[in-house]
């Protein structure tokens, strides 16, 4: 009996003792990426910076970093050849000037043994996001000073400029008053949406248009006081 459990005891070590011997070339390397998120928001041309930490039991051979939209193919966008067992790096990527696809960036390490790791990370679009502007002047219409903007150029101008550069105007319904009507009209064909209810700290392009798309639209706006938010499309 005494022989039996000394057997089986055996048997126990060298199973144990085979599975602690377990070997590591099958592993592949360890990918740590900051930011740590799967999914991430971005915005057209924006500057992204990822912090990039890779360990491996062997000598890593190689980093890449591809990209690649729903249905397209991937294409390399960093390369490294490597010949240490860690690597770390900051690489910052510029996300494209003109896209509303999401955008996956796939991170490989790959170690001597060919044995590659993979970790993936989506990026959403939200469109442009928007700069602020401000400083700028509009004049009563008859002021005889610049009373009108050009949104393009982000410059006044006068009355007497052709229509297409008038994007928001001020109208002044008696040709005696010098003071401000806070009346907005736009000669260019624009329309106005009041939405004072815009998230306007985290503005894009494709917020913007949807909001502008949810409103009443407008060929001209009035009773224009602080802070109401106005989109004009």
């Amino acid at each position: 009996m005494k022989k039996n459990t000394a057997l089986i005891l055996l048997s126990c070590f060298l199973v144990l003792l085979f599975i602690g011997c377990k070997d590591k070339k099958n592993e592949g390397p360890y990918i740590d990426i900051v930011p740590g998120d799967l999914v991430i928001p971005a915005y057209n041309n924006q500057k992204l910076v990822f912090t990039i930490n890779v360990l491996s039991d062997y000598q890593l051979t190689s980093f890449i970093i591809t990209k690649k939209f729903e249905g397209g193919a991937e294409s390399v966008i960093f390369d490294s050849t490597l010949n240490n067992s860690s690597f770390n790096y900051q690489w910052a990527y510029t996300t494209p000037e003109v896209n509303d696809e999401d955008l996956i960036l796939y991170f490989k390490a790959t170690n001597l043994n060919g044995i590659e790791s993979v970790v993936g990370k989506r990026l959403t679009f939200s469109g442009n996001k928007f700069t602020e502007t401000t400083g700028l002047k509009i004049y009563s219409a008859n002021s005889g000073k610049e009373a009108a903007l050009n949104l393009v150029t982000l410059q006044p101008v006068a009355l007497t400029a052709e229509s297409a550069v008038r994007d928001i105007q001020e109208f002044q319904a008696d040709t005696v008053n010098t003071h401000l009507s806070n009346k907005w009209i736009s000669p260019s064909g624009c329309q106005f949406v009041r939405f004072s209810d815009y998230d306007y700290g985290n503005a894009s392009s494709s917020s913007a248009k949807a909001a502008f798309e949810a409103g009443i639209k407008l060929t001209e706006i009035a009773n224009l006081a602080v802070a109401d938010i106005i989109i004009r499309l």
